[in-house]
């Protein structure tokens, strides 16, 4: 079984709260060591945390619902780390790894070029408008372009009720999609008539083959099929 070697990683705005602290905390260089881990072990990292303060905004500004995530994380240098309780915090476009009830690690990303979550692909993306680089999920790519997901975190204002007062206010997590071809990044919508062009001359083979198989080009996982089509005609 393939090994994926050990990891040490300078983080560098890193911040730890206490629940006494100010807002801003104290910036500390962090070193992390998650030791040798293989394909079939969670790493277990031991490192200084980060206090997660609490808040009254109902929902939550994580992509995912719980923490039993194991996640892949590839550097610019093409080495792959395995990361256990891995998941994606949209608000601040970072991915971070919970050590106990109260605390997570945040990742210094600028080291990564890849991960994968829970058969979810994210690259860094330099966006056109913007200084510099955040993750996208890859939905479907072939060796000229991706289909990119970008998520946003909202906050929605609770509604007043006469007889319940003020309602809390709510995390809300979108998304847009957006397809990078040489280097640009342009916003697109799933809908079938803006997905065929995009695949240009072989846009009547994938059509015929999402009627045949009744795949929808609304849909994440149907996209991704036919762009695994694309690759192959």
């Amino acid at each position: 079984m393939k090994k994926i070697i050990f990891l040490v990683l300078v983080m560098t705005g890193f911040v730890s709260f206490s629940q006494g602290d100010d807002a801003g905390g104290d910036t500390f260089r962090n070193t992390l060591s998650l030791g040798q881990v293989t394909n079939d072990q969670p790493a277990s990292p031991t490192f200084a945390i980060s206090y997660i303060a609490p808040t009254n905004i109902e929902g939550s500004k994580y992509l995912y619902d719980d923490w039993k995530n194991v996640g892949v994380l590839e550097t610019a240098k093409n080495k792959k780390y395995r990361i256990g309780n891995l998941n994606y915090d949209v608000q601040k476009d970072v991915f971070v790894s919970k050590i106990s009830k109260d605390s997570v690690h945040e990742f210094n990303t600028v080291n990564f070029k890849k991960i994968v979550i829970n058969n979810k692909n994210f690259k860094v993306v330099h966006k056109n408008d913007e200084n510099g680089s955040i993750f996208m999920e890859i939905v479907g790519e072939s060796e000229e372009l991706s289909l990119l997901k970008d998520y946003k975190l909202t906050v929605r204002g609770g509604v007043f009720s006469p007889t319940t007062g003020q309602g809390n206010d709510e995390y809300v997590i979108s998304y847009k999609y957006y397809l990078e071809r040489n280097g640009s990044i342009t916003p697109i919508k799933l809908k079938k008539a803006e997905l065929l062009k995009v695949f240009g001359s072989k846009s009547e083979e994938i059509k015929s083959f999402a009627k045949k198989n009744k795949l929808s080009f609304k849909k994440d996982k149907d996209v991704k099929r036919l762009f695994l089509h694309y690759n192959n005609l």
